[in-house]
């Protein structure tokens, strides 16, 4: 009953943060574009899958399929290509923790130059493509006659561009606030 409440109230938090990051991202970070340069709530996700396993990759799911289909702008509108992408950013946090947790970097002290690297790439760009590529898969499937290849390539783009920035800034800062209790942080901690 414990364990259920847990899962329960942990991916709550995960569809609570994940939301506000995307509206916070939203109204700071789009220019007049579909792809947003900035997006934190891909950090959270990494951060939040690291920190408490697969369990709350449910919350991740829901909270992005709510953070996409909602603008602080425009109001909330579901399109076709929300449910995949929301999938897809799940997996792209199981990806991240994966293939930490398989290169043991997660118990690594990171003070080598070659192991940063290796952490830093899989949090940042060699992580974070599953979103931004099923977007640009299905809008390859799904082409709109009037939607030129280059604008669907340049939007996936920048949408993996986003997602890893946003996980190279807020992950090592949410980290140091987490219940993360790995040598790479400890000495790390306020």
């Amino acid at each position: 009953m414990k364990k259920g409440f847990k899962f329960i109230g942990i991916n709550l938090i995960a569809i609570a943060g994940y939301f506000v990051l995307a509206m916070f991202a939203k109204a700071g970070f789009s220019w007049q574009t579909s792809a947003i340069t900035l997006w934190p709530a891909s950090g959270f996700a990494n951060a939040l899958t690291l920190t408490s396993g697969w369990a709350i990759l449910p919350g991740l799911a829901i909270g992005n399929f709510f953070g996409t289909a909602c603008d602080p702008n425009t109001g909330c509108s579901i399109q076709p290509f929300m449910v995949p992408v929301a999938i897809a950013a799940a997996a792209q946090a199981a990806l991240v923790r994966h293939a930490l947790v398989k290169q043991n970097l997660l118990k690594d002290p990171l003070t080598r130059i070659s192991r940063l690297l290796s952490f830093l790439l899989w949090i940042g760009p060699m992580g974070n493509w599953p979103a931004s590529m099923t977007f640009f898969l299905y809008r390859l499937g799904h082409q709109i006659p009037e939607l030129p290849f280059y604008q669907i390539f340049s939007g996936s783009l920048f949408w993996w561009l986003g997602d890893s920035l946003g996980s190279l800034l807020l992950l090592p800062f949410l980290f140091l606030f987490l219940p993360f209790n790995k040598p790479v942080w400890k000495e790390r901690k306020p």
